[in-house]
């Protein structure tokens, strides 16, 4: 993964995800981004903690939060 936005590195580049009714809604087309404390299927939840991220295995749900 390589961090982007400048020196502190806050924002992953991760591969966009289908989402479903993506078309319908007022957000059709923008980008969107999840704070690191939310589980996304498929990927790792590390809080901000580097270890965290890499002790912890990939999300087998997204957390309703980001539904």
């Amino acid at each position: 993964m390589t961090g982007t936005h400048g020196p502190l590195n806050a924002f992953l580049d991760l591969r966009q995800m289908p989402v479903a009714h993506a078309q319908l809604g007022p957000l059709a087309g923008l980008r969107l981004a999840v704070k690191d404390i939310y589980d996304v299927a498929g990927y790792r939840t590390g809080c901000g903690n580097l270890q965290k991220f890499a002790e912890s295995h990939a999300a087998s749900r997204t957390a309703p939060a980001v539904q």
